[in-house]
């Protein structure tokens, strides 16, 4: 997971946090949003969700902030 500010509602990338983890393959995209959301701390933050081929965008409601889950 890669968290960073948008600018423009762009990703600004002025800062960013990268978070790593394995997860079973069999999750969906709500319970990898789940956990991700829980190893950075930002659970208590609502969302809206992208998802795109290989990677789910979440764009904070009232932030300027956007973080993306991306599988490999």
């Amino acid at each position: 997971m890669e968290t960073t500010d948008t600018y423009g509602d762009e990703a600004n990338y002025a800062w960013v946090k990268r978070i790593t983890a394995e997860l079973p393959d069999n999750l969906s995209n709500r319970a990898v949003v789940r956990r991700m959301k829980a190893l950075e701390g930002s659970t208590a933050y609502k969302h809206d969700t992208t998802v795109y081929d290989d990677t789910i965008q979440l764009d904070y409601r009232g932030m300027c902030v956007r973080s993306f889950i991306t599988f490999e």
